[in-house]
């Protein structure tokens, strides 16, 4: 499995509010985030780092006493009560945060991650920053948003067409940290059924400045050596900026059927 991640402030924003991280916490596990954060320029930055940095405690102390030899049993592990737990943990930790003074109060993040747990991966996400799949030359968003226009998508009163230029888009419904408890959304991929596949993470500042048909063509476009994740990561990005910046900009790019290795 190849990796390679990198955020970028865009061409509109003052300052980054997205974070994320890449981790392998053993040779059969791990784990990559992407967060969004909302609320201010401290507020959000410091929700998006406080959510990764839990989320990833919380995994890590779930699974370190079964890592023997550089490998998780995962043979006894309930991997969705685990990823259930953590989620909980990082939003009390952000709602907690936003409590204490008047700097954080409605602070907030989105959430998307990928677990690698042996020949699965686990996704799981709240708020509008989404996970794709991309094999055979097909793009597959398999998150959903949990945004106000794809609402009105699913309820049938705007079309897809229309809520890509919806002036609410960026209005999200569900977030880290602004209750007291938040429902997260869990995707099960067995990895068996691909013989090569890419994952993309990414906040909303990719996804809402560049299409789908021009991420899958940069994703799938052959480029032969070591840098080629980091070449489409900074494709993507660029074209995001091109077509206005108007927000951070995330990517995270998982290849499997590869060699390990981050890049």
């Amino acid at each position: 499995m190849l990796c390679y991640g990198k955020s970028d402030i865009g061409k509109k924003r003052s300052n980054n509010q997205d974070s994320f991280v890449l981790e392998r916490i053993c040779e059969n596990t791990a784990v990559f985030v992407v967060c969004d954060g909302m609320g201010g320029a401290k507020g959000g930055k410091e929700a998006s780092e406080l959510a990764i940095e839990t989320f990833l405690r919380e995994i890590r102390k779930s699974i370190e006493g079964l890592i023997k030899d550089g490998q998780c049993d995962t043979s006894t592990l309930d991997i969705a009560q685990i990823i259930s737990d953590a989620m909980y943990a990082t939003n009390t930790a952000v709602y907690n945060k936003s409590k204490e003074s008047a700097e954080f109060s409605g602070m907030g993040t989105t959430l998307v991650a990928a677990l690698e747990f042996d020949d699965y991966l686990y996704i799981v996400n709240v708020g509008d920053s989404r996970m794709y799949i991309c094999s055979g030359g097909e793009l597959h968003q398999v998150t959903h948003d949990h945004s106000y226009v794809q609402y009105l998508v699913d309820i049938g009163q705007i079309t897809l067409d229309e809520a890509k230029n919806n002036p609410n888009r960026n209005i999200i419904m569900r977030a880290i940290g602004i209750e007291d408890e938040v429902e997260a959304d869990l995707f099960k991929i067995d990895m068996h059924v691909y013989k090569e596949f890419y994952v993309l993470l990414c906040s909303d500042g990719l996804s809402n400045y560049a299409a789908c048909d021009n991420i899958r063509s940069i994703i799938c476009d052959e480029i032969v050596g070591k840098n080629e994740l980091s070449t489409k990561v900074d494709a993507m990005i660029e074209l995001a900026n091109r077509n206005g910046g108007g927000d951070n900009i995330t990517a995270v790019l998982l290849k499997y059927g590869e060699a390990t290795n981050f890049d």
